[in-house]
């Protein structure tokens, strides 16, 4: 395995969440590139998922991200084709980053309520900004393993 684009794509979403974009656009559009997808719907289909879905502080946004990244890799495009390789890689990821993070929902991860907007305007006090970061970059760290351990 190419430990260097695992590197890389990660060092890229946390990157592209540190200039500005949310971390669920932030890990798609990451790995999105990573197999050669470019297209001006990254990151906009993925926009609604910040913040564990439009501020709601449900499942953490970069991990949405990454699923949805995934499903660029295994989803189906016919309604016969199988989607057990796309439900296991996406089992797999959400066990890994939990395992990983403690967690998988914002609100715990960050120990705060992001739909509050007296919480959420000081988003980036007590080191949120750069644990979001972390987070990102992990989720789409191991969903770049899943799918480049598939592609062998």
């Amino acid at each position: 395995m190419d430990e260097s684009k695992l590197t890389d794509t990660r060092q890229a979403a946390e990157k592209l969440f540190l200039s500005g974009l949310s971390c669920s656009e932030s890990a798609l559009l990451a790995l999105a590139r990573m197999q050669g997808v470019e297209s001006p719907l990254m990151p906009r289909i993925a926009t609604c998922f910040g913040g564990g879905m439009a501020l709601t502080g449900g499942t953490c946004g970069a991990l949405t991200g990454a699923v949805m990244g995934l499903g660029l890799a295994f989803g189906r495009v016919e309604t016969g084709d199988s989607i057990q390789t796309a439900r296991e890689a996406t089992q797999r990821l959400v066990s890994e980053f939990e395992q990983a993070c403690g967690a998988k929902d914002c609100h715990v991860l960050l120990a705060y309520n992001p739909n509050d907007a007296a919480t959420h305007r000081v988003f980036g006090q007590n080191g949120r900004r750069e644990r979001c970061a972390g987070y990102t970059g992990l989720a789409v760290e191991l969903a770049a393993r899943i799918i480049l351990e598939n592609q062998s």
